[in-house]
Formats: structure tokens, C-alpha cells, sequence
């Protein structure tokens, strides 16, 4: 009698058991089959993105197209645009360690840009060295 229930028990769990597997493999069935479509319309969007296959689209996916190329140059022109302003706050902060001279004393400002664009007078000499001590000029 309770070899009997034990077994009728078993078989019970051996159905629930292969239920709940069919049951577990159908919806991991269903998931792959779900993200294999998924990985076919990425690789469409991305062969499209990278110029091939355009010829089956219309002008409004083509406009499609290039707003998300618009936006994506956008987002990597900023990602750049940061680093940029990364490296060069991380270049500043090395500069003043390593030099004693103060980074104020390095930039310069549109007032000390304006006064090095004034007229320099140079001395240009043409000729043998020793012309250059009685500086002759050409007469015309």
C-alpha cells in the first residue's frame, strides 16, 4: 500500500515534472525565435546605416536614416567634445605640478594677443657679414 503510493506519487511528479519541461522549453523556443527576428532587423538597420540595401527604401525611411545618423554624430561629437575637455583640465593640473611658474602666467588674452600683433621693427641684412656693421640702405 505505500509502495503503491509512493510509486502513483512519483509518476505524478514525473508528469508534472515533463509538463513544466515542455512547458519551460516551448517559452525558450519562443524567446529564441523571438531574438533571432530581432538580430535580423539590427543587421538590416545596421547594413542600411552603413550604406548597403538602400535601394528598397522609401524617402521617409531614408529620412529616418539620417536623422539617426544626425543624432548619433551629435552624440559622438559631445563623447569627443568631453574627453577633449578631460584631457585638457588633466593637462592644466599636470602643468601646475610640475611647473613652478604659474598657469595664469601661461595663457594668454585677447589684450596680449592684441599687443604681439604690433608692427616689430627687424633688422634684415643682405650680403657679406661685414656689410651688416655700416647697414646700407639701396638707393632708388
Amino acid at each position: 500500500m505505500t509502495i503503491d503510493r509512493y510509486q502513483r506519487h512519483m509518476k505524478e511528479l514525473r508528469g508534472v515534472k515533463s509538463k513544466v519541461s515542455d512547458q519551460n522549453l516551448q517559452q525558450f523556443k519562443d524567446n529564441a525565435n523571438e531574438l533571432e527576428k530581432k538580430l535580423q532587423s539590427l543587421e538590416i538597420s545596421k547594413r542600411k546605416l552603413l550604406g548597403d540595401g538602400l535601394e528598397t527604401c522609401s524617402i521617409d525611411e531614408l529620412q529616418e536614416l539620417e536623422k539617426q545618423l544626425d543624432k548619433s554624430l551629435s552624440n559622438i561629437r559631445a563623447r569627443k567634445e568631453k574627453l577633449l575637455l578631460k584631457e585638457n583640465s588633466r593637462l592644466k593640473e599636470k602643468l601646475q605640478i610640475s611647473s613652478p611658474i604659474p598657469l595664469a602666467c601661461c595663457e594668454s588674452s585677447e589684450e596680449d594677443e592684441e599687443n604681439s600683433m604690433e608692427e616689430v621693427e627687424t633688422e634684415l641684412f643682405i650680403g657679406p657679414p661685414e656689410s651688416r656693421n655700416t647697414r646700407c640702405l639701396p638707393h632708388n
